[in-house]
């Protein structure tokens, strides 16, 4: 085993003489030790030393030829160990195994996936359940890069796979279709994970102004009545646990609501 401090360097570290050297310069790739472009011309096309350099440095795919690239077993056990290789391994961006592979090592290899496989629902709870979430996001929840951003539109409007992801990361509530960001189980478990996460709850009468037309006149009253009933954010209850949770929440509740919040908050400290 190579000591971290020496594996990049270790191969001009060996005399000159003895970067003709195969047996060497494929000791040295394997343990990491050497890219591309520091083995000497003649033996770049080797394939036992092209081998042994993605070994060593399985991003170094992206320089490899297609008998490289496409030789799945050898492309498998490189994304086993590591996940982000994918990006170069176009080949099996559709192979279940391969992306599984690569997506339990590596989570955010999840997004070089086909839209396919982006759209497997177990695929998909894999890269949730893998993934870490940071602990002091410097992105916006719906910018940050996380499995779930690239999962299909259908699996973000999926109750099941949302519940996975808030009950880790309550911010990817940001990530859900509407429907389930007024969901009552959803934004709970959303709330209690995160109470920023009340940033990215919507009301019905946000839905509402999205829709072309308007209403009858004479419905007018009946819509706001069953708005005022379904909308989670007045539900005090809840605003409180978010603000419980997280004391800057209270700058996303309704404006009419955050006195009575912000006593009721004290109240229960």
């Amino acid at each position: 085993h190579v000591s971290e401090k020496y594996k990049h360097n270790l191969l001009s570290m060996v005399g000159v003489g003895l970067h003709s050297d195969k047996e060497l310069v494929v000791a040295c790739a394997e343990n990491g030790c050497s890219k591309l472009e520091e083995i000497r011309e003649d033996l770049r096309a080797d394939e036992d030393v092209l081998r042994a350099v993605v070994t060593g440095n399985p991003m170094e795919l992206d320089k490899m030829p297609a008998a490289i690239k496409e030789d799945r077993s050898f492309v498998l056990e490189l994304l086993r160990r590591q996940g982000d290789a994918l990006k170069f391994a176009n080949a099996f961006c559709d192979d279940r195994e391969c992306v599984e592979a690569a997506v339990l090592q590596s989570p955010l290899s999840f997004q070089w996936a086909s839209v396919r496989l982006r759209g497997d629902k177990d695929l998909a709870l894999q890269a949730i359940d893998a993934w870490t979430p940071p602990t002091w996001p410097i992105l916006p929840a719906d910018q940050r890069e996380t499995p779930l951003r690239f999962a299909s539109r259908e699996l973000r409007a999926d109750k099941e796979v949302m519940l996975r992801a808030v009950t880790r990361d309550g911010k990817a509530l940001a990530l859900a279709e509407a429907t389930l960001r007024m969901d009552r189980e959803v934004v709970t478990a959303a709330i209690n994970n995160n109470g920023m996460a009340l940033e990215y709850v919507l009301s019905p009468k946000d839905i509402h102004e999205d829709r072309q037309g308007r209403s009858k006149p004479g419905k007018a009253g009946y819509r706001r009545r069953q708005e005022s009933a379904g909308d989670l954010l007045q539900d005090v209850e809840l605003l409180v646990t978010a603000a419980k949770r997280h004391c800057r929440a209270i700058h996303f509740c309704p404006k009419h609501l955050r006195k009575e919040v912000e006593e009721l908050v004290k109240q229960k400290k």
